[in-house]
């Protein structure tokens, strides 16, 4: 149950996608739970022949030394404890943290990628944002902007437009002007594509006062750039917004490509209506102003939670406390050990490790502590500490090389054809070396030490 409550506290995220892992890892946990106390006893009871037929002896590991030394230097302990915790902390606020998988992978480390990045505003802005545009192109990074701006709504001299269009520049400056008069203004420099190729179609081709003018081929050379017209500006225009495509060069996730969001944040933000920026880049923008905050909130709820939970287990505050450091002291320790390599972590990587190591391997510790609560009823605290090693190692090594070796294994087959998944499952495996190696021989050492604080006298 308590890795149930370690996972249900990824519900209380803001991002969505954290209340659904929660639900998903907590129901799967739970139903492994009903399983093994619904389902596991019958099958016990029916293979008890084959289970009995084909027993082994099992690997006794012998603990009398590792149990003498930790009562030895069960005053260093602490303090040893209290040092590596400290670094750990310390490692685990530098360590970086990664929204998205595209540095994971071996070809983009190589290669140059596009990085587009989508400006959604409102059609009433049009004009307003057709001049901003310009200045985005110059932004070091950005390689062009495709937009009803810079596209078919750019407005062109009649040169320009002859040139796309293939005709003779008089033609194109008497259609030009005659496209002004049309609309009642005076003759300007320049005029919207897409504005002068609906004159074409509907001022001259439509036009019978043209008819002899225009030939067959010149009515399906219109036709058929009005259609490409037509299909680029409803990819562009909408029925209420516009959007514009930021093509860059720039990383999904660098202190570049979040000062370039920035900057386009203070432009729209004088816009009247609503603006949505779009793309990985935005929504790593995002999640690295929020993440932190959001990850902070889900340690301390983890915490309380499994302190409060433990605390009921064992009508103590104290073990609880003693179980929930070492284990948090195992997660800085996974994320420092990241630092340290000069990596970054996947941010579901450490939501997972957070929720699930401390909810899986507190229960390495609750078991050596309950060992060593029942030994001292019998027992001095020497004989006790390695009565508690002797009769809980098994188990805690068991379990601890399982979730260590299947997670490191899963996580090299999955580095080339998944590396978010890799990373999350090597992360995994780290944690839980951690977590067991801290509580074979960091935690017998502190409990021995706070004894008179841990166990009631009678």
């Amino acid at each position: 149950m308590i890795v149930c409550i370690g996972m249900l506290a990824l519900v209380f995220m803001t991002f969505t996608i954290g209340r659904d892992m929660g639900f998903v890892l907590a129901k799967g946990v739970f139903l492994s739970l009903v399983c093994v106390f619904a389902v596991m006893p019958a099958l016990l009871l029916m293979l008890d022949r084959a289970i009995e037929k084909t027993a082994k002896k099992a690997l006794q590991i012998k603990m009398d030394k590792i149990g003498a030394a930790s009562h030895r230097v069960r005053y260093a302990v602490p303090v040893i404890f209290i040092l590596l915790f400290a670094f750990s902390f310390f490692l685990r606020g530098n360590v970086g943290i990664s929204y998205s998988t595209t540095d994971y992978y071996r070809a983009n480390q190589i290669f140059t990628i596009d990085n587009p990045i989508v400006v959604l505003y409102s059609n009433e802005n049009e004009e307003d944002v057709a001049a901003i545009i310009h200045s985005w192109e110059r932004i070091d990074g950005v390689t062009d902007v495709n937009s009803y701006a810079t596209t078919i709504g750019k407005s062109m001299s009649y040169q320009e437009i002859a040139f796309i269009a293939g005709m003779d520049e008089s033609m194109a400056a008497q259609l030009f002007y005659a496209f002004f008069d049309n609309k009642d203004v005076m003759p300007e420099d320049k005029i919207p594509l897409y504005d002068f190729m609906l004159y074409l179609t509907n001022g001259i081709v439509e036009n019978p006062a043209y008819a002899a003018f225009v030939t067959a081929e010149m009515k399906a050379g219109i036709a058929s750039a009005a259609a490409e017209m037509d299909a680029g500006f409803n990819q562009l225009v909408g029925e209420s917004f516009s959007r514009a495509v930021i093509n860059t060069d720039l990383k999904e996730e660098s202190n570049e490509t979040f000062a370039l969001i920035k900057n386009l944040e203070q432009d729209l933000s004088g816009l009247n209506g609503n603006y949505y920026i779009l793309g990985n880049s935005a929504i790593a923008y995002e999640m690295n102003g929020s993440f932190p905050s959001e990850m902070g909130r889900i340690t301390i709820l983890t915490v309380i939670a499994i302190f409060l939970v433990v605390a009921l287990a064992f009508r103590s505050l104290s073990f609880p406390l003693i179980l929930v450091c070492v284990i948090q002291c195992a997660v800085f320790l996974t994320m420092g050990i990241a630092f340290l390599q000069g990596n970054s972590m996947y941010y579901l990587a450490l939501l997972i490790v957070q929720c699930l190591l401390l909810g899986a391997t507190v229960d390495y510790g609750i078991l050596l502590s309950s060992c060593y609560r029942e030994a001292r009823e019998t027992l001095e605290k020497k004989e006790a500490l390695i009565s508690a090693l002797n009769n809980s190692i098994h188990t805690i090594v068991t379990s601890g090389l399982i979730l260590t070796i299947v997670t490191s294994v899963l996580g090299m087959l999955f580095r080339s054809s998944d590396p978010a998944i890799s990373e999350i499952l090597s992360t995994i495996s780290v944690g839980g070396l951690c977590a067991m190696v801290l509580v074979i021989f960091m935690l017998p050492g502190v409990i021995v030490t706070f004894d008179r604080f841990l166990i009631k006298r009678k």
